[in-house]
């Protein structure tokens, strides 16, 4: 096999798991072809992988660095177990500088996005209550209808997302066939059908950042794009932090070279770097306790 993997089948992580815990994965292409390749992860709110993607050119290397987000306090002690990884990889010409999602993009890669828009689909599990969803579902991706349009010829509604690209991927130029194999004719989705789905009741993407709106079909993109709880990617640190812990000042400066310096190799700057917030911080303490100082003085 032109690409070898070290370590071959299991990545382990030391703790403690309360910080940032590290594992690397060398990838070594043996062969004479040059070659794509993408690192994937069933759960990418708990690890950040970089670099994720990339080319490797015959008899070279590459160090993947994988790191694990810090634990929540009372966890399961065996949920590290459930976690996996996909590795993608292809052949591609010596003079190849297209964009590497170009060889590895799949279905599943809407997964390991966060928001309703950015996944273009909403799955059952976040829908409030006991109702019966299985009328609004889409028949190519089986999640509720998001952003529903019809075929006008067998009357079926789907995801726009899932039958753009469901027509896209067909080899078939000269009509475009649905699902159903009838030929599709777009048209709007039933009135009926988006009264239907306006009436339900849906968390948001974020609950498992600590989101608690529940919110109304209509309402459910609005909300995602400014919600507290949005997962982000600190550009210092690399940890994947939300909204609210910028707005509450939770993750400074001094937590994300903390950070880096648990997820990398000691280096000067970084070391640098946390010797000058020292200084800062007795600075700042200084000058509080001659402000206090100062407005002791009578006037």
């Amino acid at each position: 096999m032109a690409l070898a993997v070290n370590p071959p089948t299991t990545l382990t992580f030391y703790g403690p798991f309360n910080v940032v815990s590290t594992a690397t994965l060398t990838l070594s292409n043996n062969g004479t072809d040059r070659l794509a390749f993408k690192l994937k992860t069933t759960t990418p709110r708990r690890f950040c992988v970089r670099p994720n993607n990339g080319f490797l050119e015959p008899n070279t290397n590459v160090v993947v660095q994988i790191l694990l987000q810090p634990s929540r306090p009372g966890g399961p002690v065996d949920e590290f177990n459930r976690y996996k990884f996909l590795l993608l990889w292809t052949v591609v010409p010596d003079n190849e500088q297209a964009d590497i999602e170009s060889f590895t993009q799949t279905d599943s890669d809407r997964e390991d996005l966060t928001s309703t828009s950015e996944q273009n689909c909403l799955g059952p599990e976040r829908i409030v209550g006991d109702s019966s969803v299985s009328e609004l579902e889409c028949p190519i991706c089986h999640n509720i209808l998001w952003k529903p349009v019809a075929c006008n010829t067998c009357e079926n509604a789907f995801c726009a997302y899932c039958i753009h690209k469901w027509i896209n991927q067909r080899d078939s130029k000269s009509e475009k066939i649905c699902p159903f194999a009838c030929t599709f004719e777009e048209k709007r989705a039933p009135p009926v059908l988006n009264k239907l789905l306006t009436k339900l009741q849906i968390y948001c993407a974020y609950r498992d950042n600590g989101c608690q709106q529940i919110l109304n079909y209509d309402a459910l993109e609005t909300h995602q794009k400014t919600c507290e709880y949005k997962s982000i990617i600190c550009s210092v640190c690399h940890i994947i932090i939300t909204n609210q812990n910028l707005t509450d000042n939770s993750h400074n400066i001094r937590q994300c070279f903390t950070n880096v310096q648990k997820a990398q190799t000691d280096s000067q700057v970084q070391i640098h770097m946390m010797m000058l917030l020292d200084v800062i911080d007795r600075q700042n303490t200084r000058i509080k306790a001659l402000e206090s100082q100062t407005n002791d003085i009578p006037s």
